[in-house]
């Protein structure tokens, strides 16, 4: 939690700064929560474009397996019987020599969680390469 009223939020590339006229209080606080998690979704986001951008760029086929977010307990039943697997990597490359690497997008010091980390030994012993980046460089390096 912040302990004073203005916070600096990083979105992307600009800064944006919150101030919340009042320093106490449950509701600041959790609005405070609020936006940080949004900001942290959407660099995220801006992250995972600008990786698929730069791969495309190298001639690379890339697809995005959109497993995040929150459901309602009826759409992730939905969704699980239609084959969509808690922890699978958030992107998916395809090199020209029949390879498939898979990608897991983190920001900042973003960590695995269980389910991530046990699925992603599960498909590296299949054979699958799975790689945790958390910049276009590095997602670049690995391919490159």
């Amino acid at each position: 939690m912040l302990h004073n009223s203005r916070s600096r939020i990083r979105l992307g590339w600009p800064v944006v700064l919150l101030q919340w006229p009042y320093d106490r209080g449950w509701l600041a606080d959790l609005l405070r929560q609020l936006l940080r998690a949004v900001c942290r979704a959407m660099t995220e986001n801006r992250l995972q474009s600008d990786i698929v951008r730069e791969l495309r760029k190298m001639g690379l086929m890339v697809v995005a397996i959109p497993n995040g977010g929150k459901r309602r307990p009826r759409e992730a039943r939905q969704l699980k019987n239609r084959g969509v697997v808690a922890g699978f990597p958030d992107i998916q490359v395809m090199r020209p020599n029949k390879r498939v690497d898979l990608l897991e997008l983190k920001t900042g010091d973003g960590k695995l969680s269980d389910k991530q980390f046990d699925l992603h030994a599960k498909l590296t012993s299949m054979g699958f390469a799975v790689h945790v980046v958390r910049s276009v460089d590095e997602a670049v390096k690995v391919f490159g």
